[in-house]
């Protein structure tokens, strides 16, 4: 759905727009003082809907996923947040998971570590991945504020909730004021799981 979305509503509609830019300057341009500028504001335009690009196939799968592994992929993510945000990363051993698992713990780990530092304002988290019986684990605990609300405008509570429901999974976000926020999500290890499309 969130990929239809940007197709449909976003990249495809630059797309046109480009294509239209380049017959109406086809057509004015024996008469055009200065070229140049309509050549650059075109080439601008081409750099953005690039842009677009690689944000929807950065969506689909993360490159560290490929590249370095789940694992691997987290240890990137907490390596790469806030200088003044410590954050330490526990994968216990794991089997084999489908493709749409790791991009929805990716994606929920690396949501709550921004709200960590961004809204919670804390210091320290931890992040847990296991897998247990036929479910799969992941936790992340913080010391901020443990105020657990949604923003005006934010998506990130409901974003976590959607990935985890589209796998049959379930997220909670438990806070408690003065003592941290702790982000759980819960995913089957089924055939349900193996299934689903990343995105």
């Amino acid at each position: 759905r969130r990929l239809r979305h940007d197709l449909h509503d976003g990249l495809g509609p630059a797309l046109a727009s480009l294509t239209l830019k380049v017959d109406e300057l086809r057509n004015r341009w024996p008469g055009l003082d200065d070229p140049d500028a309509e050549l650059l504001g075109l080439r601008s335009a081409i750099q953005a809907t690039l842009t677009d690009v690689r944000r929807i196939v950065e969506g689909l799968r993360p490159a560290p996923l490929d590249e370095l592994g789940l694992a691997g992929a987290l240890e990137q993510l907490a390596l790469r947040g806030a200088r003044d945000l410590e954050v330490e990363v526990t994968v216990r051993p794991l089997p084999t998971l489908p493709a749409a698992a790791e991009v929805a713990v990716f994606r929920v780990v690396q949501e709550a570590l921004s709200n960590a530092h961004q809204h919670a304002h804390a210091g320290r988290v931890a992040v847990e991945l296991e897998a247990a019986g036929d479910r799969l684990r992941a936790e992340v605990r913080d010391d901020g504020v443990g105020t657990v609300s949604p923003r005006p405008g934010g998506v990130g509570l409901s974003s976590m909730r959607e990935r985890a429901e589209e796998l049959g999974g379930q997220l909670t976000v438990r806070g408690r004021p003065g003592h941290g926020t702790v982000v759980r999500l819960e995913l089957p290890l089924s055939s349900r799981g193996s299934s689903a499309v990343a995105a």
